[in-house]
């Protein structure tokens, strides 16, 4: 599944994927979440993050910031 928020306001963002990951993924952990910016990480890894399997979740959130 995949999710895509986008809007001038960052606050507004910031809430939706905040309610949206809690309520995908209560306990977050640094197995299954994972948040990265786009201006400092290589498209590379977090293709091969998000290609990963979660650990002992059905569930994987990776947010990608200024995607």
């Amino acid at each position: 599944m995949l999710y895509l928020f986008a809007a001038n306001e960052y606050a507004l963002v910031e809430k939706v994927i905040r309610k949206t990951v809690d309520a995908l993924l209560p306990e977050r952990n640094a197995f299954n979440y994972v948040r990265y910016d786009m201006r400092e990480t290589p498209f590379s890894e977090i293709i091969e993050d998000a290609l990963s399997y979660a650990f002992d979740s059905s569930v994987r959130v990776i947010v990608i910031d200024h995607a």
